[in-house]
């Protein structure tokens, strides 16, 4: 088992909906985990949330997940997106 499935299985069983990182502002959702191909170890789990920056991002991955079950992250610095061309 690789790394990349080890950190699948996590995600998964813990209900993660994919990676963020908040020093290079970057996400990813765990059907394309580290597109980068670089992953970092700052790279911490996150719940897919709404995109309300305005720049039609395909996702943004939060922090925390919010009481009505959509993630809302903590502080907009940990909030994060990725848009169609693959730029976090």
């Amino acid at each position: 088992m690789s790394i990349k499935e080890i950190i699948i299985k996590y995600l998964k069983d813990n209900n993660y909906d994919g990676l963020y990182n908040a020093w290079s502002e970057c996400a990813c959702e765990i059907a394309d985990l580290a597109p980068c191909v670089q992953m970092e170890s700052d790279c911490e789990p996150g719940y897919k949330c709404e995109c309300d920056c305005g720049e039609n991002c395909d996702f943004h991955i939060c922090a925390e997940r919010s009481e009505e079950g959509n993630a809302q992250g903590k502080e907009k610095t940990e909030v994060f997106a990725r848009n169609s061309e693959g730029t976090g």
